[in-house]
């Protein structure tokens, strides 16, 4: 992998050979280089997949830490990290340890800090719309010259990416190839090195591991202790072969019984936001119709894909765990290839079985609850419906919710990005998103603020989850003829139904 870095850095700028070398050195390390390839669902066509290029490139998690004042620390700790990977590879790049490697630190630090000032924030890529630029593979070669994009898209296996790609960041797409056209081999070479190391370290001898892990886990998360050997083991080998363990993990862990219960849940929350969505009294009547359109189209996929993925040509060999990772890459690589520019596949699962999570996807105007979430304490089929609810079942609110958020509403029951809010409805959405923010930001956490703006989806979703779900069980205990609470009450462990939800949801996130 080394070696594919200095092919990149060892062509001459802006060349043919430099772009070659560029797409062989992500497809073959399976790793990104001041900016990423990929494939994504097209947000205002969603029945077709793009070829899609997007910001990348960056050391540190992302462009904030390179400019807030208070990760000055942070900078300089990653700086010294940079030097000790350099020492450590220096009898195989040739650069002596000291003031070579610690010049060599600067130049990426250097590198990167121009590529994050072009960077979108957390906050603004969260508006699907700001990330949303297609291009012809014309318009692309004009905007970015510094790329030989024929030779490039040559090189990582898709000749023809097809006839509209999607940009994120054009900015940092535009620098990323301006540094690619004229960056001298002294400049580029510690960068793309760097790119090597840091995108393989956990699957090198055990100085890079620790290294590793004692500053992006420890000093930027503050991670107390590496995870024992076992557990990166089968870290890795999810990775490289999930669905394969998530086949082995529903066979064992998820019963029909289970999804079953599970389904009349999610009925009984998509219920509840009908009834809200019918009810609410600031909606004018065509803002209305489609809302409840949208909701009634939801997808919903629970516990596992219908067809399993083929690992039968993806090589695994005893004793070669670095061959076998880069094999595993390439293979994912292929695939995801074989997504780019074809109609999008709606069966296709982004999430693993054995995943304790859940998603809400725009562009396919669905919901997915792998089965590792029907387990407890977010689903219990012995369980009475006031603990199920208020787990699996804000839950459920939760992703059903995110359809309708500040990001989510603007999408169609299609999965399209469409207005189809009136002007008046869209304000009085933001005035009363700019509540949820609002709130969001008069907490803060080691004395720094929280961002509202950054977190207002996921407080949206927690929020509107938790009222969908209680709402939910609200009716069903009125068609049972049984009190939620008060005298009436049935008690379960000494508590009320009404206290055995609350109790549930906040023993979910203990």
């Amino acid at each position: 992998p080394l070696q594919l870095a200095s092919a990149v850095s060892d062509a001459p700028a802006g060349s043919a050979e430099r772009a070659t070398a560029l797409g062989i050195f992500m497809a073959q390390v399976g790793t990104t280089a001041l900016f990423n390839i990929d494939e994504g669902a097209d947000s205002k066509d969603s029945k077709m997949t793009r070829c899609t290029l997007t910001q990348s490139g960056l050391g540190l998690p992302d462009r904030d830490y390179y400019f807030d004042e208070d990760k000055v620390e942070k900078r300089e700790a990653y700086i010294a990290h940079l030097v000790r990977t350099l020492d450590k590879i220096s009898s195989i790049t040739g650069l002596e340890p000291g003031e070579a490697t610690a010049a060599a630190a600067e130049q990426i630090m250097s590198l990167e800090l121009e590529l994050a000032a072009t960077h979108l924030t957390r906050t603004a890529r969260r508006d699907p719309e700001l990330r949303y630029n297609p291009f012809t593979q014309e318009e692309l070669i004009a905007a970015c010259p510094g790329l030989d994009w024929p030779a490039f898209f040559s090189a990582v296996g898709k000749a023809n990416p097809g006839s509209k790609l999607i940009v994120d960041c054009p900015a940092a797409l535009t620098l990323a190839c301006k540094i690619l056209g004229t960056a001298g081999d002294e400049r580029l070479k510690p960068y793309m090195w760097w790119r090597v190391v840091k995108s393989l370290s956990a699957h090198l001898p055990a100085a890079f591991v620790h290294d590793d892990f004692d500053f992006f886990s420890a000093t930027l998360s503050g991670t107390k202790e590496l995870k024992p050997r076992w557990k990166r083991a089968l870290s890795m080998t999810e990775s490289a072969l999930g669905e394969a363990l998530g086949e082995m993990y529903v066979a064992k862990h998820f019963t029909q019984e289970a999804k079953v219960k599970a389904v009349s849940i999610v009925e009984r929350v998509r219920v509840a936001l009908e009834a809200k969505l019918s009810s609410v009294p600031w909606l004018a009547p065509s803002t209305r119709e489609f809302a409840v359109h949208k909701m009634k189209s939801f997808g919903l996929k629970i516990g596992f894909p219908d067809e399993w993925k083929d690992y039968t040509t993806l090589e695994v060999v005893r004793g070669e765990h670095l061959e076998n990772v880069l094999r595993a890459r390439a293979f994912e690589w292929q695939l995801t290839l074989n997504y780019m520019d074809a109609p999008t596949d709606r069966s296709r699962w982004l999430m693993l079985p054995q995943m304790v999570n859940a998603y809400h996807y725009p562009e396919m105007n669905e919901i997915v609850f792998p089965a590792a979430i029907l387990q407890p304490p977010f689903f219990n089929i012995d369980a009475d419906d006031a603990v199920n609810f208020a787990a699996v079942g804000a839950v459920t609110g939760h992703e059903m919710t995110h359809a309708f958020d500040d990001k989510g509403r603007k999408y169609d029951a299609d999965g399209n990005l469409t207005n189809w809010w009136t002007d008046e409805d869209a304000s009085e959405y933001d005035s009363r998103s700019a509540v949820v923010v609002a709130q969001a930001e008069a907490f803060k956490v080691h004395d720094v603020a929280l961002n509202g703006k950054l977190t207002c989806g996921e407080n949206t979703a927690d929020l509107g989850g938790l009222k969908l779900a209680y709402e939910a069980l609200e009716a069903l205990y009125a068609e049972r003829g049984e009190a939620l609470s008060g005298p009436d009450a049935v008690l379960t462990q000494g508590f009320t139904p009404q206290q055995r939800f609350f109790l549930s949801w906040a023993q979910v996130w203990r």
